[in-house]
């Protein structure tokens, strides 16, 4: 797959310049993707060694305790981060995802902020932050419903500059064969499969052809389940 062979890429990098830390580094991001986290772990602590001083470093260290549930840790990893630069955005997010699992929604929320603030253009940021928002049994309805209206208009304006275009051809019949999409990281072992489950298992494949976008690198047992009913799966 194309983490693989991006794995492969980066350890011929580093077979030419193996004193580059950015490169290890890279290394060990791509083996976090793809759910090696011990040994991208041990890369990411050697590294650290010898820069102490690197916000990414610190960040991937954060998400790598965070998968072992570790969240003292991974807290004290993101705080290290942005004792750094104060405006790194992914250990802002990090920080606010750390304090969310802790069950600290109102901490976390001004960190989610932050972060969106900080990269506007990340959406993945500001879709944090939403969901923080909708933990919270502090925010009301109206400003919910407003962020997220701010959050459509922020991804159309985008559009708009990228000069995308979606032309929609689709057969106007209305006894046609109807194509459901689903995106989603979480389509495997977790809490939101376990929602959507009955409605993905009791869709008519006769009348509807089901496409999956997984977002993310998990693939478990469940996630080979669903692909059982798939007319499409993307990666």
């Amino acid at each position: 797959d194309r983490y693989s062979e991006a794995l492969e890429y980066i350890a011929k990098a580093i077979s030419l310049e193996s004193t580059q830390w950015p490169l290890l580094y890279d290394y060990a991001t791509q083996l976090w993707r793809m759910q090696h986290h011990w040994m991208a772990e041990k890369i990411t602590r050697y590294c650290l060694r010898f820069n102490t001083t690197s916000p990414k470093l610190w960040a991937l260290l954060c998400a790598l305790a965070k998968e072992k549930d570790d969240l003292d840790v991974a807290e004290k990893c993101a705080r290290r981060a942005l004792n750094i630069n104060p405006a790194h955005a992914t250990s802002l997010s990090n920080l606010g995802g750390v304090l969310s699992a802790k069950s600290k929604i109102e901490e976390a929320i001004p960190w989610y902020r932050k972060a969106q603030e900080y990269a506007p253009h990340e959406f993945v940021y500001f879709t944090n932050y939403l969901f923080g928002l909708l933990h919270s049994p502090s925010v009301s309805a109206d400003y919910l419903f407003a962020e997220h209206q701010r959050f459509g208009r922020t991804v159309a304006r985008w559009v708009k500059q990228q000069g995308v275009t979606l032309p929609i051809n689709n057969d106007k019949n209305p006894t046609r064969r109807l194509r459901v999409a689903i995106v989603s990281g979480d389509l495997g072992s977790h809490p939101v499969t376990n929602f959507f489950r009955p409605i993905w298992d009791a869709l008519d494949s006769e009348q509807c052809a089901l496409y999956a976008y997984q977002t993310s690198s998990r693939n478990d047992d469940m996630t080979q389940q669903l692909k059982q009913k798939v007319a499409g799966w993307c990666e």
